[in-house]
């Protein structure tokens, strides 16, 4: 088990990597593109500078850990072991990745891109959403109470269909929370 170990410039592209535990491990500039990180577990771990597009991830555990300046395009994190789940996203590229039915209180995003990303029956009850773009995100049937969207952009979230309790929003933002009305503003 790989404790408080820092991983340079490793390439991991393509491979399948033994189910390990990586406990208090740091990763820099590391390539996990099309790996194969199923069963793995991370534990209080930081990527930086990463690349784990299309990575599978089936019941892969990411407890506690920490993304600055990945790229994560692709993610199924819907099929990660949901168990501590906690995750953290500074600038980062999170495109087309999928949040659906997940419990991610505690969890936070900060700064990135989430393009068409699908948030499904999840909760994100007091996330940190800050200064993310969300164009053509999709949220449905989704916990954003005491959510911030007050400095994120491009997002459509319909009111009737998510719980937004407490949630805060920009006046700009406000057009997101309407847009699926049969109205024309002008």
């Amino acid at each position: 088990m790989p404790y408080n170990q820092k991983f340079e410039q490793v390439d991991f592209s393509g491979q399948r990597l033994e189910r390990e535990e990586y406990d208090n491990c740091e990763f820099v500039n590391c390539n996990f593109q099309d790996a194969d990180i199923c069963t793995i577990e991370f534990i209080e771990c930081q990527f930086k500078d990463c690349n784990l597009s299309n990575a599978l991830c089936k019941n892969t555990a990411f407890k506690d850990v920490e993304f600055e300046s990945c790229k994560l395009i692709g993610l199924a994190f819907n099929e990660c072991n949901s168990f501590l789940l906690q995750l953290s996203f500074n600038e980062c590229q999170l495109n087309f990745s999928n949040f659906s039915n997940l419990f991610l209180n505690g969890s936070s995003f900060n700064s990135s891109s989430l393009y068409q990303c699908h948030f499904a029956n999840s909760n994100f009850k007091g996330v940190s959403l800050n200064d993310c773009d969300f164009k053509g995100a999709i949220f449905e049937s989704c916990d954003l109470q005491n959510c911030d969207f007050s400095n994120s952009i491009n997002f459509e979230i319909n009111p009737s269909e998510n719980q937004l309790k407490n949630a805060r929003f920009s006046k700009e933002g406000v057009l997101g929370l309407i847009q699926h009305l049969p109205i024309k503003i002008v």
